[in-house]
């Protein structure tokens, strides 16, 4: 007999637990390749996913976000995972990630994640940092994609309430 929980999102309005700005960080890329936050272009919204390939939930919403890609061509994202290389390789692989520009799975240490960014209490754990790369919101548990879009386009509006252009 299979049981499915379904776990309702919570978000983390009070960040304070959470890096405010987008920290100066390296990871993994590969066993020998490194990427660095300096790597990433300003003025670009950045969602972090903090993520076990073996997650079902976080494998949801992998699917999800490819499925709706056109809402994030000029977001960088980033799936962070403390999992050996070979099973990231065979998640990017798996999901074609590496054929996405603006996608990248990396691989840190938990306790290096958690002094950057503070500790995700679960998988998934998804960081949304606006265009200059502050802090908005933190999803606990899967996030919707129209979560995820809405956390980006409430604070990336001009003064006059337009989108600003990425």
């Amino acid at each position: 007999m299979v049981i499915k929980t379904n776990i309702k999102i919570r978000q983390y309005e009070n960040n304070n637990l959470y890096a405010q700005t987008l920290p100066y960080f390296e990871f993994y890329r590969s066993v020998t390749a490194m990427f660095s936050s300096k790597s990433l272009l300003p003025g670009k919204p950045v969602v972090i996913i903090w993520f076990n390939p073996l997650c079902e939930h976080c494998t949801y919403e992998t699917g999800d976000i490819l499925k709706n890609f056109v809402l994030f061509r000029d977001i960088d994202i980033l799936f962070i995972s403390d999992a050996g290389h070979d099973l990231l390789a065979e998640f990017s692989f798996t999901y074609r990630l590496d054929t996405i520009p603006q996608i990248r799975v990396l691989q840190s240490g938990y306790d290096y994640f958690a002094t950057k960014f503070g500790n995700p209490p679960s998988v998934p754990t998804t960081y949304i940092y606006n265009k200059e790369h502050r802090l908005v919101k933190v999803f606990l548990g899967e996030a919707s994609v129209q979560a995820i879009i809405r956390a980006i386009s409430e604070h990336n509006k001009t003064p006059d309430g337009e989108m600003a252009k990425n």
